[in-house]
């Protein structure tokens, strides 16, 4: 169960990818756009190839503030790329300023970059707070779960104990199931880069 959690957690937290691919026509002397929905930090890759490959088409990338931050003119084949300083919308313009129908092909991706593992930044901290308290109440539910189905051999063994002592004893094994799930949390979340490790400067 902790493993399972874990790994939900690895993949929430890792780079969020999606892709997209999609062939659309810009007519004579008109302009298509398409949007991508960006948060900071994140980067978008892609190709755009055009049909037939003469003349090509004005492609130009806006940020959230209609700036333009990234232009490719009369293009018939041709990869970009750029990152997202700012979380909001993006926007692909193609621009066709000839007077004949283009046929464009694009295919982008949308990716988290390469996360700092020197330090994790305030907001990242309250992030592995949240996930760090909700694996805790699911360890601690698996464990009370996992106890009561083994009610039966538990109460063997501490068997002749009074009510207090059994309550006692009862309370010592959940928390040690919890403690010992949580450091196996922890050193998982370590060793995958999600809590940095400090690193000495010269």
């Amino acid at each position: 169960m902790v493993l399972i959690v874990c790994l939900f957690v690895s993949f929430t937290m890792a780079s969020s990818v999606y892709a997209e691919s999609e062939e659309f026509t810009v007519v004579r002397t008109k302009e298509i756009v398409r949007t991508v929905v960006c948060v900071e930090g994140q980067e978008v890759t892609g190709d755009v190839v055009t049909y037939p490959p003469v003349g090509g088409i004005d492609f130009y990338v806006t940020d959230p503030d209609g700036e333009t931050i990234l232009r490719k003119d009369k293009a018939t084949k041709t990869s970009f790329s750029f990152t997202a300083s700012a979380n909001g919308t993006y926007t692909l313009h193609f621009s066709n300023a000839f007077d004949h129908h283009q046929i464009v092909k694009l295919n982008y991706s949308v990716a988290d970059s390469t996360p700092n593992t020197s330090r994790i930044g305030g907001r990242e901290n309250l992030y592995l707070l949240a996930i760090v308290i909700l694996i805790a109440i699911v360890i601690a539910l698996s464990a009370s779960l996992f106890l009561k189905r083994k009610s039966a051999s538990i109460s063997t063994k501490i068997e002749g104990l009074p009510a207090r002592a059994h309550g006692k004893a009862m309370a010592s094994i959940i928390a040690a199931c919890v403690s010992h799930s949580f450091h196996g949390c922890a050193h998982f979340f370590t060793e995958h880069g999600f809590v940095g490790r400090t690193e000495s400067s010269d």
